[in-house]
């Protein structure tokens, strides 16, 4: 069995989610009396995947995610990375500060503020594939497209993210930002970290460019969600889907 380092990423202030940002970061928003970001955690163990150790990239109120997910949760080991710089860089910089784990290890790379059903996170960790990620493929429950991470390929195989304006190509769906990687491809992802963050100076840079670049060297598969939910918290509305989830 393949031994994974979880990464996820949670320094970013999230303006959109105001006032619920104001006094908790987005990854701890409450809900149904948990944070969601041990809603996560709770996912990664329910996969049954080996992952014994998780590291949150922090920022925001960072003080906030020892207090609340501490320095283990139910058999996880959980370490801290801080981005001092979270309100002038974006998602790339957060996880080019777990280089040190991207060059040695398979990796799962996520981002801190998605909610998914327990059995998507079975569907990602037992997949046949190496490196993969979710994709929802029905287009009509996407509630704010402007902001929506499309996934392009073709059978099972992962070419592009794009956000709107699409591509010319029908994309596949829209994609879930939590990725399972080799050894391999996170290496080769650093790699591309690195190269991305120095050029064009200093800048609000996220992962999709790298990530894209990744795609162009490795197979990186896609799993299809079949009905199954997930939701990025990006708007309150959002916040209001994943109360269902969990309450459904």
């Amino acid at each position: 069995m393949v031994s994974y380092k979880a990464i996820i990423l949670c320094a970013g202030v999230g303006e959109r989610l105001r006032p619920l940002t104001y006094t908790r970061p987005k990854a701890l928003t409450e809900l149904d009396g948990k944070p969601l970001l041990a809603h996560f955690l709770d996912g990664l163990v329910y996969s049954e995947a080996d992952i014994k150790s998780v590291y949150i990239v922090v920022g925001h109120l960072r003080k906030s995610f020892k207090k609340l997910i501490g320095s283990s949760y139910q058999g996880l080991k959980i370490r801290y990375l801080v981005n001092p710089l979270y309100k002038i860089t974006g998602s790339a910089q957060s996880l080019y500060l777990a280089g040190a784990l991207l060059q040695k290890n398979a990796t799962i790379v996520a981002d801190g503020d998605h909610y998914l059903h327990p059995d998507l996170f079975k569907k990602l960790m037992q997949s046949e594939y190496d490196n993969c990620t979710l994709v929802d493929s029905d287009l009509a429950k996407i509630a704010h497209p402007e902001h929506a991470e499309l996934a392009y390929g073709y059978e099972g195989l992962l070419s592009k993210i794009k956000w709107l304006p699409p591509y010319p190509e029908k994309p596949i769906g829209r994609l879930t930002t939590v990725f399972k990687f080799s050894k391999k491809a996170s290496s080769s992802l650093f790699t591309f970290l690195e190269k991305y963050l120095l050029e064009d100076g200093p800048a609000i840079k996220e992962t999709i460019d790298p990530l894209n670049r990744v795609m162009r060297i490795h197979d990186v598969h896609y799993c299809l969600m079949d009905g199954l939910e997930a939701v990025e918290l990006d708007f309150f509305d959002d916040y209001v889907r994943a109360r269902e989830l969990v309450f459904s």
